[in-house]
């Protein structure tokens, strides 16, 4: 049982509660976190779908907060109560796949979505590493490229300062605090669809709801190429502060570095 003690010192501001299957489940962006909101808003009974697949993508990323209660709304009563008797399940990815992840969806692409997030942290980013930051007057932030190397030095930067990260890029062990909370089961990105199963079946859900499949262009070599491209040219000495900066996580959920990172040779 998780102690009073433990409880006040996390806010667990990313806990998710959905009481009518009694789950609790810590959100972790780019983690197929936006999939989880559909099962449990479907599971809630609180929107007009029982097909995940069918819920808009206004209540996936808005309205959830509306409908599914963070942790931290409740009395400390409550909280230990759902603590003590709920299934509580987070997701982890390779922590050096998920800052790929990020970086691309968040600063390669222009999704009608995230045009404030991006516009905010290309501003960040450019006047912090960039001396030409005349360029902010002169184009778009649209049409500002921050290359991943940038972004990468932009996270660890801000990470040895103790800041707070974004959630998109902030440690899993910072999200969930899995030594706070013992969760019943932590899946793994890379057997999404098994691990989400069973998920499901340990609520007795996996006859209601269907996890949304990943799209048939996701496979994990590939995912492993795609690495090697972007990360082959980052200097060793980023690369040693990036791992250092997410080893909690490599160690807490058994990760281990990919070869072609090669960190052990550069140290």
């Amino acid at each position: 049982m998780t102690s009073s003690a433990a409880l006040k010192s996390s806010p667990f501001s990313h806990v998710l509660v959905n009481d009518k299957n009694k789950m609790l489940y810590c959100i972790v962006a780019k983690v197929a976190c936006s999939n989880w909101r559909r099962v449990l808003l479907a599971l809630s009974g609180k929107v007009n779908a029982t097909n995940p697949t069918d819920i808009n993508i206004h209540a996936v990323h808005h309205q959830y907060k509306s409908l599914l209660p963070l942790l931290r709304s409740f009395t400390r009563p409550e909280s230990e109560h759902r603590l003590s008797n709920y299934y509580k399940f987070m997701f982890v990815r390779n922590p050096l796949e998920r800052l790929l992840s990020a970086w691309r969806n968040k600063f390669q692409t222009n999704m009608s979505t995230s045009v404030s997030f991006r516009r905010y942290f290309v501003q960040v980013i450019v006047r912090q590493y960039r001396n030409d930051s005349q360029q902010l007057d002169k184009k778009s932030l649209d049409s500002v490229q921050i290359r991943f190397d940038e972004f990468l030095r932009f996270v660890v930067d801000q990470a040895e300062k103790g800041a707070v990260l974004n959630d998109h890029w902030e440690r899993f062990h910072k999200l969930c605090h899995p030594c706070t909370v013992r969760y019943d089961f932590v899946g793994r990105y890379e057997h999404l669809e098994e691990d989400a199963m069973r998920v499901l079946k340990s609520v007795h859900a996996d006859r209601m709801v269907r996890f949304p499949e990943r799209s048939a262009v996701y496979k994990h070599s590939r995912t492993t190429e795609v690495m090697r491209e972007f990360y082959k040219d980052i200097p060793a000495s980023l690369l040693k502060r990036v791992y250092r900066c997410y080893q909690e996580d490599f160690q807490l959920f058994n990760y281990s570095v990919p070869d072609f990172l090669k960190l052990e040779n550069n140290k």
